[in-house]
């Protein structure tokens, strides 16, 4: 690999030019190798199942993976590059001073940092919760790496947990009430069954007698069967 530089100059009124020619193999190999490398990386990443982008200092976004995205209900990156990283989340005024203080301390102390639960604005305007994390990345030149973590299966899952715990609690509430009204119910009509059985036995010993137009038996059976 060659790089050449062309230079003109003036001699006996003719324009004659020199050529200074550099060997800049090496150089070359090891922009390929990086590019290579920088291939790679993005191949890795892209695979990864959260959302991740590199911001520089101004906030802009140069790089997203895939999943990233997805999130976002983008097709592709153009839709995305340059954006400033607040323009895709949803945040108050109070919220976006609070997220630059944070912004600028990860810069600062160049450590990693968790920015807490956000919602992300897709393309479609719809809303994704998510949870922000921050690190310094450096390539050539100085990038923060925002690691963006879908957190709506997790909200999903606590959703229904909630609503299952809500549910064996409603159905703990009912068992204990129609176990109360049950036991509420036995204590008198065991007393009638009782006193019934006695009546039934009493009659069979012919200690009780009933007048003619009374079925006194049929009665007292009636009474025993829908006890």
């Amino acid at each position: 690999y060659l790089e050449l530089e062309f230079s003109d100059y003036i001699k006996e009124d003719i324009v004659k030019t020199i050529v200074l020619i550099r060997d800049v193999t090496m150089r070359k190999k090891a922009q390929i190798m990086l590019k290579k490398n920088q291939e790679s990386y993005s191949k890795f990443i892209d695979i990864l199942p959260d959302g991740i982008c590199l911001i520089g200092n101004d906030l802009k976004i140069n790089y997203a993976n895939k999943s990233l995205l997805h999130m976002l209900e983008m097709d592709n990156l153009y839709q995305l590059i340059h954006l400033d990283i607040k323009d895709i989340i949803n945040l108050t005024k109070e919220e976006k001073n609070l997220f630059d203080r944070k912004i600028k301390k990860v810069i600062k102390e160049n450590k990693y940092m968790i920015l807490l639960e956000y919602e992300l604005i897709t393309y479609n305007k719809n809303k994704v919760q998510v949870e922000v994390n921050a690190i310094p990345f450096y390539d050539e030149e100085n990038y923060l790496m925002f690691i963006i973590k879908d957190l709506t299966y997790k909200k999903t899952s606590e959703m229904a947990e909630k609503e299952i715990l809500e549910r064996f609690k409603s159905d703990k509430i009912k068992t204990e009430f129609f176990a109360n009204i049950s036991h509420e119910f036995k204590t008198p009509i065991n007393i009638i069954l009782g006193i019934m059985q006695l009546l039934d036995s009493k009659i069979m010993r012919g200690d009780i007698y009933a007048k003619s137009n009374i079925n006194l038996s049929g009665c007292i059976k009636s009474i025993k069967q829908n006890s």
